[in-house]
């Protein structure tokens, strides 16, 4: 939802990356997936991840579980092959923000008083809102 695209923002920001990367990135490994793209399940296999549980997980989800894979590999080099095959080659430009503790900044951005999250009911409600005052004129 709405949170996650700015708890995404916030660990991108964080990790000197954007989130125009990461949702790029994330549309690629999301077509990739559900084609079969060979080389996407050969780098999920590597990871020692199941695509079908991959798949089933929300974007935002699968986008830490798979960086958290990425981060513990020892060798920088495999570690950007298989970046790559999964984001394209953005993969590579994504590197510090995979192998970042997105988990940990993510929660930084719930705590921080410097990111204000917008919940989907706010967001929800001001819309309508909008809806209301845009028809009534």
């Amino acid at each position: 939802g709405v949170e996650a695209v700015q708890e995404l923002d916030f660990v991108a920001k964080q990790s000197g990356g954007s989130f125009d990367e990461i949702s790029q990135a994330l549309a690629l490994m999301g077509k990739n997936l559900v084609g079969g793209d060979k080389g996407t399940v050969h780098a999920m296999e590597q990871l020692g991840l199941s695509v079908t549980n991959i798949r089933a997980m929300k974007p935002d989800q699968a986008f830490q579980v798979i960086g958290a894979a990425i981060a513990n590999i020892q060798e920088p080099a495999m570690r950007s092959r298989i970046a790559m095959e999964l984001f394209g080659r953005s993969g590579a430009t994504l590197l510090p923000v995979l192998t970042s503790d997105i988990g940990k900044l993510r929660d930084m951005a719930r705590a921080s008083g410097n990111v204000i999250i917008c919940h989907t009911r706010m967001i929800n409600m001001c819309d309508k809102k909008y809806d209301v005052f845009t028809c009534a004129r």
